[in-house]
């Protein structure tokens, strides 16, 4: 499962094209409901995950896992959604809680350049170079529900690392996962 940071439509077309695995992203439901974009979704058989209701959450989380394990990989923007100032944010426990019940590994990507690409509400693509940096995967066998704030914490802490001295990093701790 491959767990990034998220600050334009360019990251899914880069990872797209980096990831030689057979994949799906794991997405909240709303996009599902964009036209084009959201039937684009649902005939690839992305994942979609109703964060407003926990049950459904859940269960997108069995699907998602048994997808994984049958060999796809699995994307996860683990902001949750696109930052709007390009600044990597805190992370959301979900994604983590799925690499868990999955029990594979989760490998952190540093995504930069496609900020500039495709800035929020940019409705056309800029020049550019889009740069993706992956870590190294962060095994979770022997891993419970319980452990999912450790996970979180050392995936955003290879994220941050990944990243180097970019300037869309906060320097200032995180704190209180959402």
């Amino acid at each position: 499962m491959y767990v990034s940071n998220h600050v334009s439509f360019a990251d899914m077309w880069a990872l797209c094209a980096l990831i030689p695995d057979s994949m799906r992203f794991v997405a909240k439901k709303e996009l599902f409901d964009i036209p084009l974009f959201g039937h684009a979704l649902k005939a690839a058989r992305h994942i979609r995950i109703d964060r407003q209701n926990l049950q459904a959450a859940f269960g997108a989380y069995e699907e998602a896992g048994a997808s994984i394990r049958s060999g796809l990989s699995a994307i996860v923007f683990a902001e949750g959604t696109r930052s709007r100032d390009g600044k990597l944010q805190p992370f959301k426990k979900g994604p983590f809680v799925l690499a868990i019940a999955s029990k594979v590994e989760v490998v952190p990507v540093w995504i930069e350049g496609a900020y500039e690409a495709i800035p929020p509400g940019g409705r056309y693509v800029r020049p550019g170079v889009i740069t993706l940096r992956f870590g190294t995967p962060v095994p979770t066998a022997g891993l419970d529900y319980d452990d999912r704030d450790a996970l979180t914490i050392q995936v955003h802490d290879q994220i941050v690392a990944l990243a180097g001295n970019s300037p869309y990093v906060r320097r200032e701790a995180t704190s209180g996962w959402a």
